[in-house]
């Protein structure tokens, strides 16, 4: 419901947009970008086209990754909305909401590995990629985000 807002904090304006939906949403979406000043719209793909990119990003397991997080070896950036956060979040973990994340890049060492958290593994994708397109070479989504973690039962803190 918040699509064009997060679009239009994403989107290069300068660049042409090719959006992945189903054909039934596509023109709801492209109506839902023009309203956000995004206008050179030149194409869909179908969903299957995100499930495939998805799979390609590298990913990992909350406990797979615990004891790196618990060392201090990873950056954790967790990309959800403040107050998501302040309500928990892996402990020592960064904040910078997904849609902000371009205009930050620079607070984000890039000579150490990342983990990327989002609240169940959408959004972080997105912040995966846009790092990777950012040239970040060390960056890993957590499946399943901070809800696979917290069901894991691993560490939560609380601001």
């Amino acid at each position: 419901n918040r699509f064009n807002t997060y679009a239009g904090w994403i989107v290069d304006y300068r660049r042409p947009v090719y959006l992945i939906a189903d054909r039934g949403e596509a023109a709801e979406l492209v109506r839902e970008l023009r309203a956000a000043g995004i206008d050179d719209v030149r194409g869909f793909f179908n969903s299957d086209a995100v499930e495939d990119y998805a799979l390609a990003l590298p990913c990992a397991e909350a406990t797979d990754v615990s004891e790196a997080v618990r060392q201090g070896a990873l950056i954790v950036l967790d990309v959800r909305n403040h107050s998501e956060f302040e309500a928990g979040h892996i402990p020592n973990s960064v904040n910078i909401l997904y849609g902000l994340l371009p205009r930050y890049l620079e607070a984000i060492p890039r000579d150490q590995p990342v983990l990327v958290v989002c609240a169940g593994g959408t959004r972080s994708l997105i912040a995966t990629s846009l790092l990777l397109k950012a040239g970040f070479t060390q960056v890993t989504n957590l499946n399943g985000g901070f809800d696979a973690w917290r069901a894991a039962g691993l560490p939560v803190a609380v601001n």
